[in-house]
């Protein structure tokens, strides 16, 4: 188990934007890790870190981050109810993309709650807050 918890460190490491780090807090992320981890699970309350503070950088790119993973639920929840109609390989492909859809959010949490600034791709570059 130890070795499957250093080989997501090491991945969200990779991932990690060095400079959007160094501009939170410990004591900004300390107070506002629920809100870092939450919306990465329930995807429709992306804007709750904005709600919380505002004028906070952590909550801004958390909020920003889980709104590209909102934008990227609905479409892959889309296309995987579209794939599921096709009768048992369609189930199979659904069942795969909720699961990955699970363990993506899982990753994206655990480096919000680390504190790690991890950017979506593609999408991770929008700045709406």
């Amino acid at each position: 188990m130890d070795n499957l918890i250093e080989k997501i460190n090491e991945f969200i490491n990779d991932l990690n934007d060095i400079n959007e780090e160094k501009s939170f807090s410990s004591a900004e992320f300390t107070k506002y890790k629920l809100w870092a981890i939450l919306p990465y699970f329930i995807p429709i309350l992306f804007f709750m870190p904005i709600v919380k503070d505002s004028n906070s950088g952590f909550c801004k790119f958390h909020a920003n981050q889980q709104l590209a993973w909102l934008i990227i639920a609905i479409i892959c929840s889309a296309v995987a109810g579209v794939i599921g109609l096709i009768p048992i390989l369609g189930t199979i492909i659904k069942g795969a993309v909720i699961l990955l859809m699970v363990v993506a959010a899982a990753i994206l949490a655990y480096a919000g709650y680390q504190g790690k600034a991890v950017r979506i791709p593609f999408l991770g570059n929008m700045k709406v807050f």
